[in-house]
């Protein structure tokens, strides 16, 4: 159905797709919207699992590394503020996954916060987390290539638990 997109696009017009199981009584169970008013209803929902794996990582650029928050207004400077802000965000998952990672970081963040039982694997959360802390811990050891003694870490977060208590 055509529509306008009224927000970050400003007036733009586009369309709108519903898409519905078959077997359910809803009117949909999704909404998709594109700017291609030219596409098929087909098209956009075939389009849509190849662009959700991006969005995911959009939306953590923008939640947890802040990009899209910066201040500049030089065409140039806000050019290059995404792209750096996408960089960063890949730098700190190649770290975890080259130097952070841990079989018990999704149990221990399970063991916290039980509400998250279904988790499995590691969030961008619990990576820039790990290496928050692993940096901290550095700037008192030295420099260290090997992954941090989870001990040390562990005795960070208590002395950050008890200086805010």
């Amino acid at each position: 159905m055509p529509c306008i997109w009224y927000g970050s696009f400003g007036n733009a017009p586009g369309q709108c797709v519903l898409v519905r199981e078959p077997a359910t009584a809803k009117t949909y169970d999704m909404a998709l919207f594109t700017l291609d008013i030219d596409a098929t209803a087909e098209e956009v929902v075939e389009r849509y699992p190849v662009r959700w794996s991006i969005e995911p990582s959009n939306a953590t650029s923008k939640q947890q590394v802040g990009v899209g928050q910066a201040r500049n207004r030089l065409p140039r400077a806000v050019e290059r503020t995404v792209p750096f802000g996408m960089l960063v965000q890949s730098l700190v998952i190649v770290w975890y996954a080259v130097f952070g990672y841990h079989p018990d970081d999704v149990t221990a963040r399970r063991e916290a916060e039980p509400w998250y039982d279904g988790k499995t694997e590691p969030s961008f959360e619990d990576m820039i987390t790990k290496l928050r802390r692993a940096l901290i811990v550095a700037r008192f050891l030295g420099p260290c290539p090997a992954q941090p003694d989870p001990r040390i870490l562990r005795d960070y977060e208590l002395a950050c638990a008890a200086a805010a208590a």
